[in-house]
């Protein structure tokens, strides 16, 4: 390979490479960021920026929003060949050998945002990432995604960062955000940030050209599942060149704008009837005002709030495609409306520019602010005192009753309900911590704050070694074996890091006593939903008494009293002890508050 001439002495290892670059990111990007600041014009904008975070990104705390402020500088410094010439210029005579070889390869490389997925890893802190946009595949250095793979909340999310060439592979540059945002999502909501910037140069311009961006990203990162009348809601649309149809205000309600049409289906003509071939479903589409039609200037956007909708659209206004081109989180397009972003049906609003809020009751908001107190000191597991709770919030206690009940029965229907036959197996006062304090328990065993390892007891860990004839085994190789093993089996969603972590908890916070596998299996099944939804409890049990035999068994972690025979194996049937060992090597640890959230993710 042929080096450009300007980075031919610039290390050719790829770990040496990175280590310089990171070194002199460290140098470059303060003189390039004091040298922007300078700048009377840019010192302004950054205020701005960090004044507009404080009145509309309150959910993120201070420390936080001044990161994202500082990503910005570093995109318009390190993204801009402008100024890394010029402090090449200013500086070059004062600057090591090194300073300037990196200066000068970023000049001609400048630093990118990168919206994109993990598909591969090399080992030594090296992924393959896909860029989402334009598939093309790219190697990034960063401890951070590594991190970031150890967490439940963060783990196989789509990721968004600014990134830094070294010319063996990319760096991260300040905050790594993470979302559940797909492609048809960023698109949206890049577009309306700035449609022309995107369709020119992509997201890093627009982003560039406009930090808010960034708030917006994080403000939707989770993907929220919303109901109406039985049926997802889910913003569907497609856009068409021309329409062949004439709309008869009979059953479509129009509202105007100059030359510009909104088309809202409001009652069905017999043709519709003809059409669809549902009476009942078209009447329900029409009730609820699910189907619209944009006339612009340029082109017409056919839209729904849900897939169902969409398809009886299709067939009311004969298109050829019965699926939508674009699916939206609603929350995503109530966002953008209210902050007057430009929507693909722009200038229309899908809400109606000139409905009045509702304005809540005073009993209501009274009532959602116990349901608020209640939620957060029952997570926490507290006792709520509701007849203490309904007075001091000034809510009546019988409306009060009926709140809490139906609260409890809504979730219920996200639980497993154990069956009758199973019951004999539930562990009395099983000892695992409230919902908020076992929030981490999705996470690799390494960062999870409520287990501590003894990782520098060499006296058990040698113990060990001779017991399972493996000298000089380390705890953290232990570790990553239960997790792989659980992961495996189990499930790799967080379904093996929660069953391996809750399962150490139980056990660890019981008596030393046996207990039987399928009772262990149950507590964890029945604690997260998210079994439920992915496999039965049989299967469940199955894996988990499998892992239990081939890992905990076999690494003498766990003691049976007697070898279980096949079908006790496969249904649980046999227990377990804790051993010395185990408990020498793993102690709970009780937390209390909420966790905080990752605060800043370097490269």
């Amino acid at each position: 390979m042929n080096l450009p001439e300007e980075i031919k002495y610039l290390p050719k290892g790829l770990a040496d490479r990175c280590e310089l670059f990171s070194d002199q990111f460290d140098i470059l990007a303060l003189m390039l960021r004091d040298a922007y600041l300078a700048d009377a014009k840019a010192s302004r904008s950054v205020s701005a920026l960090r004044k507009y975070f404080k009145a509309n990104a309150k959910d993120l705390d201070e420390v936080h929003t001044s990161f994202i402020a500082d990503q910005h500088i570093m995109s318009v410094t390190l993204g801009d060949p402008k100024p890394l010439a010029r402090l090449l210029s200013k500086e070059g005579g004062t600057l090591d050998p090194d300073s300037v070889e990196v200066l000068t390869y970023w000049r001609d490389h400048p630093a990118f945002f990168l919206f994109f997925s993990i598909i591969g890893s090399l080992g030594g802190d090296v992924y393959v990432v896909q860029d989402l946009f334009t598939d093309q595949t790219h190697y990034v250095h960063s401890r951070s995604l590594g991190v970031l793979q150890m967490r439940q909340e963060t783990r196989g999310k789509h990721y968004l960062t600014l990134m830094y060439d070294n010319g063996l592979c990319l760096q991260t540059a300040g905050l790594l955000h993470y979302s559940d945002l797909d492609v048809s999502s960023m698109t949206f909501l890049l577009e309306s940030l700035d449609r022309e910037r995107f369709a020119h140069g992509g997201i890093d311009q627009v982003l560039k050209a406009h930090p808010t961006g960034l708030h917006y990203y994080r403000l939707l990162a989770n993907a929220y599942a919303m109901s109406s009348h039985g049926e997802l809601l889910m913003i569907c649309y497609s856009q068409f060149d021309s329409l062949d149809y004439s709309f008869d205000e009979q059953y479509w309600e129009v509202e105007k704008k100059g030359r510009l049409r909104k088309y809202t289906l409001v009652e069905a003509s017999p043709a519709m009837y003809a059409a669809v071939g549902d009476d009942d479903l078209l009447d329900h589409y029409c009730n609820y005002q699910s189907i619209m039609v944009f006339q612009l200037e340029h082109h017409w956007v056919v839209l729904s709030t849900s897939v169902g909708a969409f398809f009886v659209s299709s067939k009311v206004l004969a298109l050829k495609e019965s699926e939508a081109e674009h699916l939206l989180d609603p929350i995503m397009v109530v966002t953008a409306e209210r902050d007057r972003l430009t929507t693909p049906w722009f200038p229309f609003t899908l809400s109606g520019e000139n409905q009045e809020p509702i304005e809540e009751s005073e009993e209501m908001n009274r009532i959602n602010e116990m349901m608020a107190h209640y939620i957060k000191e029952t997570n926490q597991g507290h006792v709520f005192d509701l007849e203490g709770e309904a007075k001091r919030f000034g809510v009546d206690l019988e409306k009060a009753q009926m709140v809490v009940e139906q609260f409890k029965e809504s979730l219920k229907r996200h639980f497993w309900t154990v069956p009758e036959e199973e019951k004999q197996y539930e562990i009395a006062q099983c000892p695992v911590p409230a919902p908020i304090k076992r929030s981490d328990f999705g996470d690799s065993p390494f960062i999870i704050e409520h287990l501590k390892f003894a990782f520098s007891n060499i006296k058990a860990l040698d113990e060990l070694g001779d017991v399972i004839g493996v000298p000089e085994i380390s705890l953290s190789e232990i570790i990553v074996s239960l997790e792989k093993a659980f992961t495996t089996e189990v499930g790799d969603e967080g379904g093996g890091t929660l069953s391996l972590n809750t399962l150490l908890w139980i056990v660890l916070s019981s008596e030393d006593k046996p207990i039987l596998v399928r009772s262990l299996a149950l507590e964890i099944y029945k604690l997260y939903p998210v079994f439920a939804q992915n496999i039965r409890f049989e299967s469940y049990v199955e894996a988990f008494s499998r892992v239990v035999l081939r890992r905990f068994v076999a690494l003498q972690l766990f003691t049976l009293q007697q070898r279980p025979s096949t079908e006790e194996r496969n249904r649980g049937l046999y227990t377990i002890r804790a051993t010395a060992l185990l408990r020498a090597l793993v102690k709970t640890v009780e937390k209390t508050g909420e966790k905080k959230p990752i605060v800043r993710i370097m490269g």
